[in-house]
């Protein structure tokens, strides 16, 4: 179970080393929010991280908050809005926390891509 990484495991292969080594297991709750689209505009923007291909756009588009990749083919997908200005997309593990004072978005895909992008 240990060796068992891929993107399409089932398995809780993170938690169940934990268990066999007697580690904590800790499990972020976070909550839900509903910001309106006013509210929304602050974090829109292009990101940029000097080790990611491309840049990421975040729009408001039918009072919700959307990114998209910036590459021929990418689609947009809907973020859907949390606690502490944290955005996830659950169909790709996608999570983003922004950081409005630095203007920098903290950016999680899966359990190992991480990328911190800077607003232009």
């Amino acid at each position: 179970l240990q060796n068992n990484a891929t993107p399409k495991t089932t398995i809780p292969i993170d938690e169940v080393r934990k268990i066999l080594y007697n580690e904590k297991i800790i499990v972020e709750k976070l909550n839900p929010v509903h910001l309106s689209p006013e509210q929304l505009t602050v974090y829109t923007g292009t990101y940029k991280a000097p080790d990611f291909p491309m840049p990421i756009k975040v729009f408001v588009q039918n009072d919700a908050l959307f990114a998209q990749a910036v590459a021929e083919g990418q689609k947009p997908f809907k973020l859907d809005a949390y606690e502490n200005h944290i955005f996830k997309f659950d169909d790709a593990e996608i999570r983003m926390a922004f950081d409005l004072e630095k203007h920098t978005l903290d950016f999680k895909q899966g359990k190992s891509l991480k990328f911190l992008f800077n607003k232009e």
